[in-house]
């Protein structure tokens, strides 16, 4: 035996260890020995290891003779390498679906079976049978061990990477393969014809292969000499990666109309026949639709958010319907679908870049991408398909918004080769970098690393996922974790990584990956993502229905909005308020009927806006206690922010379950049975929660429908939760959030994440029919319920432990739990729980079912065909936990030999299938050792009676003993004891919460709460946004009253010199109408314009004003002419060898206004305010939207002394964004010191997202000048003037 052959054997023997069926992989060039070592390997294994060995030939998956020799002939014609081979002349998806069966085949494996199984795969590439695809190959599987040896080019590709257990590469000296290439074909091909091929297309689509895939391969050989294969490092084969930097790099560099369309097309899917489903001119015009995105992009970036009428996304559509037209006409159909869209908000926040993702799909299912990235100086264009990705590049500038450049210079590279930094000699030394959402999103493998984090949000938040795909792509030693709200959007950029040779997995929402020269990462994520990899063959339809299920509820926002409410328009999910002023009890009778509403878009976009509207509103503590029934004279703070209101209202956890998952801790969040439900004083929830807070730990308080159930008659019969509570539902959830009020607002306890969960909504307790359902239908309207149980175990009924008995018995607890999923629309985003059984019997046997893993993944697969079938598969695609019986029994004591550690063994079985948690019930009396070991599976542990026990025995003993007596019939004690609280004092009260608080504490030890940072909290937390109509009126009681207080604060012209509007023309063009629009505009009564001024530095646009001061100054000296200077240094130099300052003053400017910031101190600052003065020139500083200390403002003014400031409404540098309601604050503050400090005159000039609503508001917060044009600007000039008139009888000018 070789050396090489004894290292792969032992290899193999350690995989075997953990699995039934490993999938070996052989790849490398032609000729290099791989089926000779395939067979020899498996005489090996044979003889060894006594299993059974079979082969996968990637030669199957080849496309049929004929068509492959078709299309040699065209790809002879030209000296162009091929690249294409695995991806144009092979089938490689029959490949992966053979591995998907394979591995799901593993996962779905019965130990109950011994019979072997088969997989028969069809449609095989076959030599004997005239080069068809017409051959075929059976698998028996044994009940034993099993290895299958799969062999040929292309097992590399990393989407094949998570499927298979261990991949070799056998290279060789190109010469070696050259002759033995030779030999082999010479019976049918000319020593020529194979030079020709060999150089034509075996080495190039191999060394384009391994330069993209070689980080997914284990073991490389060199087998030049057959008699002695030798293991060589990775940086030993550097010279098969691409070299030659024209193609497949293909970096290009044409200008304007020059483009060479043909050598784009081929130079992404090459001069193939068989290549891409659309042609030439197709290609065309989804490459020129960039033209349409850019402009569609830059006018909404310079529009009034007001004129919004029409989604980006309805737009982009309407455009792609075209596009669908035009192909059917050409006999060539292709369909396309927006994929990725979610960064669209962006527009309306005024952040670059913007992005669109579109698929685009052939009638034989054939899929190429292209995402559009719209950014300030640059448009990328990526194509991406099998063969790679490829980025065109575009660089243009948008300082012209309304005109498209003429000349456009294109950079074309293939973004799936970056080898730069594979053979660095620090590779190992570097510290690595994790980008990801929040401090608590580390995954397992990880976690030992050293590492800097790089934070990203909540979706597009802070990072776009575009962006952090080509840091990953581009930068070695990367790993990132990023959620994505859509699936469609999460598996286009799963190709996106895969295509360009990133080793990837899905989780849920979330994609994680790495790229890394570290082969002990690379092995340990490979490992840790295989046992995650899900391939179902329902997860397509699931996914489809979950993002349908996003966008019905989007569509269905915009109706609402459309529909019902006269004062705003939604588009793209944004509330705008139409540009047409309204009556403030309009506006608010609108809003108020929108955070009513059952849409939850609607409802969070709509407590944003108010939120936005009047940035800074406080609620009054006091207040807000009284009005939810709380009396307090003493208070945590006086106010707190209006936008904290959601944070102290519950939250769903899935996202926290699956996480302490992925992060591989033995840790769980405490599910917390409560039993004094009270909305008046509920001791045990005050207790709970507050040690929770304490702790920084997320927790569940929960109740079960056998304690709250609404009272029902059948015959003789009463049915009533044991609690005796009336709409029980109800107080449960008015007791857990008055309790969390009271902790933060009153006791000042830290924030944390709880969610109200409905514990056991089960078929024992479904007495008369339907009163389960009944029960949490009628819950769901609290709108704050966020964690169900669906629990039909009652139903489990088998005789035997058979495989099919155990089905049958588990369809029937499937069935009842799914039954309960009707009302969808309430349920979508709340944690499920599904219970397999506490207490199952086989039989007559006394002791009751442990499932195996394999039978709870058999309960899982029935449980999800069921919801794919009834379409509610949607359902499927999050995260989910499940109840197992472990051992542990209710109400009585568990001794310690209760291995409750199976319930790892259990998720690990099924947490592909999004089942990421067990939950430990049963827990009253149980040693802390089984609650301990239960938390590596278990991240949710149930308890109940312990806290009972504890509330009752400390009830004062002058109470009857037998409510102060712990037993199984405590819980129907409850009710007496509720109604003898009140008879409590203060210290009996205070012991029983300080022993509940101390039992708390202790529990939340044993299981490893987690401790959440602040940024986890953030990021974890998801309000339902549904308030009562008590706070509902109190938000807008405090609305209502700051828009008045706008009114009141109106300021006589004491110390105006004028009111103006003030023609703010940035995106107006001088030579495009420019000097038309502004004739007409002064000849209407206009004095004031507005020039900005960027030097692409300080801002990230640069345009000029010369030409617009030149012509405005030339034409009237009665004009005033406000400049914005947006440059780093305004004593600059400029190409007239003259400063920014002395350029303008020049051209006419009357005013010039200056950025503190553009000035190393304060000092020379005034330096050069009192230099402008010297030119006679009026000089002002302009308040940025982040400058919020107004003292410091005003000091600053007084040092200056000037009497004009600019005050922006908006960030600087864009026309037509959403105006900043703080600034009013910074209006009303320098007006009231320009009185008090008894000024002549003082100008206060606003900037920025100015609207017909708000310009009023200013106007009565003190400022005197406004500059914008959003506000007037439209299509038609008559239009612009009729709007400045609107506006000037609005402020009476």
């Amino acid at each position: 035996m070789l050396p090489l052959h004894s290292l792969i054997l032992g290899k193999v023997k350690k995989l075997l260890n953990d699995t039934n069926i490993l999938i070996l992989c052989i790849d490398g060039p032609t000729a290099a020995g791989k089926t000779i070592l395939a067979d020899e390997l498996a005489r090996i294994f044979t003889k060894e290891l006594s299993i059974k060995v079979d082969f996968f030939r990637l030669d199957w998956t080849l496309r049929e003779r004929a068509q492959r020799e078709n299309d040699l002939k065209v790809l002879m014609q030209d000296d162009k390498p091929f690249y294409f081979e695995g991806e144009l002349h092979m089938h490689l998806n029959k490949y992966k679906s053979f591995l998907e069966d394979v591995h799901l085949l593993k996962k779905n494996k019965n130990s109950l079976q011994v019979e072997d199984q088969t997989l028969l795969i069809n449609s095989l590439y076959s030599r004997d049978l005239d080069g068809t695809c017409s051959g075929e190959n059976l698998y028996n599987f044994s009940s034993k061990k099993n290895l299958i040896i799969c062999e040929g080019h292309y097992t590399s590709r990393s989407e094949f990477r998570n499927l298979i257990d261990l991949n070799i590469c056998l290279l060789a000296e190109k010469e070696e393969l050259l002759e033995r290439k030779i030999n082999r074909v010479k019976s049918y091909r000319s020593p020529q014809a194979a030079i020709d091929y060999f150089n034509k297309i075996d080495i190039p689509s191999f060394s384009y292969h391994l330069s993209r895939f070689h980080k997914n391969i284990d073991l490389f050989v060199d087998n030049t000499n057959y008699e002695n294969p030798t293991v060589i490092s990775p940086n030993k084969i550097f010279n098969w990666f691409i070299q030659d930097s024209s193609k497949p790099n293909c970096k290009l560099e044409k200008c304007g109309n020059q483009i060479d369309f043909e050598y784009l097309y081929e130079a992404i899917f090459s001069s193939s026949e068989i290549k891409q489903f659309f042609n030439l001119k197709q290609f065309k015009d989804i490459f020129n639709l960039y033209k349409f995105l850019d402009k569609l992009i830059s006018r909404k970036l310079q529009n009034n958010t007001q004129k919004y009428e029409r989604d980006i996304q309805t737009i982009v559509s309407d455009e792609l319907e075209i596009l669908y037209k035009d192909s059917i006409k050409d006999k060539r159909e292709i369909s396309f679908e927006i994929v990725s869209s979610s960064s669209l908000h962006n527009v309306y926040q005024r952040k670059i870049p913007v992005s669109i993702g579109i698929k685009i799909l052939g009638k034989d299912y054939q899929e190429v991408f292209v995402h559009y990235n719209i950014n300030i100086n640059f448009i990328e264009i990526l194509f991406l398909w099998d063969g790679g990705s490829y980025e065109i590049k575009i660089i243009r500038s948008l300082n012209n918004l309304e005109k498209f450049v003429e000349k456009e210079s294109v950079k074309l590279i293939n973004c799936s080769i970056h080898n730069d930094n594979y053979f660095r000699k620090e590779k190992n030394n570097s510290r690595k970098v994790l980008y990801t959402p929040t401090d608590f999103c580390v995954p397992s493998f990880i976690k030992d690393e050293d590492f800097n984090i790089v934070y990203t949000g909540r979706e597009h938040e802070l990072t776009s996922i575009f962006s952090i795909c080509k840091k990953v792509i581009t930068s070695s030693e990367t790993i990132f974790c990023h959620r994505v709200s859509q699936y469609s959007e999460l598996n286009f950029f799963q190709k996106l990584l895969e295509t360009s040779g990133i080793n990837c997995v899905t989780i849920s929402n979330y994609l994680i990956g790495i790229n890394s020269n570290d082969r002990e990462l690379i092995d340990s994520f490979q490992i840790w993502a295989r046992n995650w990899l899900s391939i179902e063959k329902s997860k397509k339809i699931d996914q489809e229905k979950y993002d349908s299920e996003i966008k019905k509820e989007i569509i269905e926002a915009n109706k609402l909005v459309s529909e019902k409410f006269s004062s705003f328009i939604m588009v793209d999910t944004y509330l705008f308020e139409k540009d047409i002023k309204h009556e403030l009890d309009a506006v608010i009778s609108d809003l108020k009927n929108m955070l009513k509403s059952k849409n939850r878009i609607v409802r969070k976009r709509a407590f944003e806006y108010i939120v936005n509207d009047q940035n800074g509103l406080e609620i009054n503590t006091k207040e807000f206690l009284t009005l939810n029934g709380i009396d307090s004279n003493i208070v945590s703070r006086e106010k707190f922010p209006l936008a904290d209101l959601p944070t102290l209202y519950p939250s769903i956890f899935a996202e926290i379950y699956l996480w302490l998952n992925i992060r591989g801790d033995s840790s769980a969040i405490l599910g917390s049975n409560i039993y004094d439900i009270d909305k008046e004083n509920s001791l045990d929830v005050e207790a709970i929660l507050e040690s929770a807070a304490r702790q920084f730990t997320p927790i569940v308080l929960q109740s079960s429908f056998n304690a709250l159930g609404q009272k029902e008659i059948q015959g003789e019969l009463t049915n009533f939760g044991y609690l005796k509570i009336d709409n029980g539902s109800f107080e449960l959830v008015d007791a857990c959030i008055k309790s969390n009020f009271k902790n933060i607002l009153i006791k000042g306890c830290n924030r944390t994440i709880y969610g109200i969960g409905l514990d056991h909504i089960d078929a024992r307790n479904d007495k008369p029919d339907g009163r389960a359902k009944r029960f949490l239908n009628k819950a769901l309207e609290t709108g704050q319920i966020t964690h169900i149980v669906l629990d039909g175990s009652y139903l489990f009924n088998a005789s035997d432990r058979d495989t099919n008995t155990i089905r049958n018995a588990y369809k029937k607890v499937s069935n009842y739990a799914i039954s309960l999923l009707d009302n969808e629309n309430n349920i979508f985003l709340i944690d499920l729980e599904y219970c397999v059984g506490e207490m199952n019997y086989i039989g007559d046997l006394s002791d009751s079912m442990i499932p195996t893993p394999e039978e709870i993944r058999l309960f899982t697969n029935i449980v999800r065909q069921g919801l794919t079938k009834i379409d509610k598969g949607h359902f499927n695609c999050r995260p989910s936990l499940f109840i197992g019986n472990v051992g542990t029994t209710h109400h009585s004591s568990d001794n310690n030999s209760i291995d409750s550690s199976i319930s790892y063994h259990w998720v690990e079985k099924v947490k592909d299938q999004n089942f990421i948690s067990a939950v430990l019930h049963g827990t009253t009396n149980s040693n802390p050792s089984i609650l301990r070991r239960s938390t590596s599976g278990c991240h949710k542990v149930n308890v109940a009676g312990d806290f009972l026990n504890v509330y009752q025995t400390s009830l004062p003993e002058r109470l009857n003993k037998d409510l102060r007596t712990f037993n199984s019939n405590s819980k129907y004690k409850m009710p007496e004891i509720r109604k003898l609280k009140n008879t409590l004092k203060d210290h009996e009260k205070e012991k029983i919460i300080s022993n509940i608080k101390n039992k708390t504490e202790e529990i939340l030890k044993v299981i490893n709460s987690p401790e959440f940072s602040s940024k986890d909290i953030n990021y974890f937390h998801r309000s339902s946004f549904k308030f009562s109509s008590e706070i509902i009126n109190y938000i807008f009681s405090l609305f209502k009253e700051s828009k008045k207080i706008i009114e009141k604060n109106k300021f006589l012209k004491a110390n105006y010199q004028n009111i103006s509007f003030s023609a703010s023309m940035i995106e107006v063009p001088f030579e495009e109408g420019f000097m038309e629009v502004a004739q007409k505009l002064i000849r209407s009564g206009l004095n004031y314009f507005h020039i900005d001024v960027g030097d692409g530095n300080f801002i990230s646009r640069k345009f000029s004003g010369i030409k617009k001061l030149e012509y405005l100054s030339s034409l009237s000296n009665r004009l005033q002419l406000h400049t914005h200077l947006m440059v780093r240094d305004p004593f600059s130099l400029l190409p007239n060898n003259k400063s920014y300052i002395d350029s303008y003053i020049e051209s006419g400017a009357t005013s010039l206004a200056l950025h503190s910031r553009s000035f190393k101190n304060n000092k020379f600052l005034k330096e050069a305010i009192e230099y402008i003065k010297k030119q006679d020139c009026r000089p002002g500083i302009v308040i940025e939207v982040n400058q919020t200390d107004y003292q410091e403002i005003w000091n600053l003014i007084s040092f200056l002394e000037i009497n004009w400031v600019i005050i922006m409404g908006v960030p600087i540098g864009y026309g037509g964004q959403l105006f900043q309601t703080t600034s009013l604050n910074k209006i009303n503050y320098l007006r009231k010191m320009s009185i008090d400090k008894k000024l002549d005159y003082f100008d206060i000039e606003i900037d920025g997202g100015l609207t017909f609503n708000n310009i009023l508001d200013c106007f009565n917060s003190g400022a005197n000048i406004f500059a914008g044009w959003s506000i007037i600007k439209d299509t038609q000039l008559s239009n612009v003037i009729k709007n400045y008139k609107q506006i000037s009888r609005q402020l009476l000018i």
